[in-house]
């Protein structure tokens, strides 16, 4: 386990070395939810690794892999820890991203439900939650009704919440039937059946176009 830890500040430092002068060791490094999947960067932050590597790291959380997507472009922030989907949206489109390492392998959502939910089918014509549209629980929602045969704008009315936090407390307050959930925030959901876990992937991406000092390409 500590190697995997260590893996995540090798890429960080990687990362850093590659795209910007070895002079330049301070870096922000955002990640998209308060998810157990993302302790590898705090634990490598609360155990000093990072100075280790020449590295001053400052996490800054903004919710959801969409608006990750967005402040890398700006040239806010050279280095993200984010989901798939947005990023190859992005791409498609012709943004300057490109993933140069993924930490997990691992189911990253469960799909949390009421416990009337007994099956994706009763899904269909219910209210459920995601983070933010275009994100990485809006692709798993997705993706998980889609293979079980129906259409998600269709068949279900999704509302975008923020973030984990928001929507582990719609689900206590029974404001949605069911939501992408991982953990520590599925914990929140105590009341809720657990039926489905599924595997979108998360990893590192920066802009392939480095960035200067001054934040301009």
């Amino acid at each position: 386990m500590k190697k995997f830890f260590l893996l995540v500040a090798l890429i960080v430092c990687v990362a850093a070395t590659s795209s910007w002068s070895q002079s330049r060791t301070k870096l922000n490094v955002i990640y998209p939810a308060i998810s157990g999947i993302n302790a590898p960067l705090w634990y490598a932050t609360e155990q000093k690794i990072f100075p280790k590597y020449g590295l001053d790291v400052e996490l800054i959380y903004i919710p959801t892999a969409l608006q990750v997507t967005r402040v890398v472009l700006t040239g806010d922030s050279q280095i993200a820890f984010s989901g798939g989907a947005p990023v190859v949206s992005a791409v498609l489109s012709g943004a300057d991203l490109i993933f140069i390492g993924g930490v997990a392998n691992v189911p990253a959502f469960y799909m949390m439900a009421l416990p009337e939910i007994k099956s994706v089918g009763d899904l269909k014509g219910k209210t459920v939650g995601v983070t933010r549209f275009g994100s990485s629980t809006d692709f798993a929602l997705r993706y998980l009704v889609q293979k079980n045969g129906f259409n998600p704008d269709k068949d279900l009315n999704i509302l975008q919440l923020g973030g984990m936090p928001e929507l582990a407390a719609a689900l206590s307050k029974r404001l949605i039937v069911a939501a992408p959930l991982s953990a520590p925030i599925s914990g929140r959901a105590q009341r809720a059946l657990c039926l489905f876990s599924i595997w979108p992937k998360r990893g590192f991406i920066f802009r392939t176009r480095p960035l200067s000092r001054g934040g301009r390409t």
